[in-house]
């Protein structure tokens, strides 16, 4: 009797252990995904589909351990292992191939020696700018208060170096204690003023 209700509790636990596994890989593996699409940045999706397949692999061993003849016998782990490993594999080949451009305008600065309150803009460095560029127009936004309005300002193109300064705008000021996160966008404009390309980076301030 023992025995019995032993191994129906292994089978329970095996079973729950196995699904929310599946379900939290399945979970982690979409995330991934999408943070492909939105993310400027593929390290984090790439990790995330990582963590999915970590999370899959352990709730398939905690099953095996527990339930070892039903892993075997449902074939589960021959179909679903390939199953998750396209899924996880999918997010890089959705950001490489299909989403980042080797060529797109990336943008970098940094908060640091900026004041609280101050419409003194940071330095950037760009790459990427597309052949044709002769202005840049620069906006920021906080994106914890987004219709409060920053504005930004329209420079020529001159380099890959935006100098601190340069642009026109209402600084960051958030309340006292308290962190935002602004994006700058800048968009690369023709002599027609024509988008070319567009780009954006986000940062805490203060830093």
């Amino acid at each position: 009797m023992f025995a019995r209700l032993r191994n129906f509790l292994k089978r329970i636990l095996g079973n729950v252990l196995y699904w929310v596994g599946w379900a939290v890989a399945v979970v982690v593996i979409a995330q991934a995904i999408i943070l492909s699409v939105t993310s400027g940045n593929p390290l984090v999706p790439l990790l995330l589909g990582g963590v999915g397949v970590i999370v899959w692999l352990i709730a398939i061993g905690l099953k095996f351990i527990l339930e070892p003849e039903r892993v075997y016998s449902k074939g589960r782990v021959g179909f679903w292992f390939p199953v998750i490993l396209l899924a996880a594999a999918g997010v890089p080949v959705i950001y490489f191939v299909f989403l980042q451009r080797p060529d797109a305008l990336s943008v970098r600065f940094a908060w640091v020696g900026i004041p609280a309150c101050a419409s003194i803009s940071p330095a950037f460095e760009l790459g990427g700018v597309p052949a044709g560029t002769k202005s840049l127009s620069f906006t920021m936004t906080d994106l914890n208060v987004p219709t409060f309005h920053h504005g930004g300002s329209t420079i020529a193109y001159t380099g890959d170096v935006v100098s601190r300064g340069a642009i026109s705008y209402t600084g960051p000021c958030p309340p006292r204690g308290e962190h935002h996160n602004y994006r700058w966008t800048v968009q690369a404009l023709d002599a027609a003023g024509k988008v070319l390309d567009t780009g954006s980076a986000d940062a805490m301030f203060p830093p």
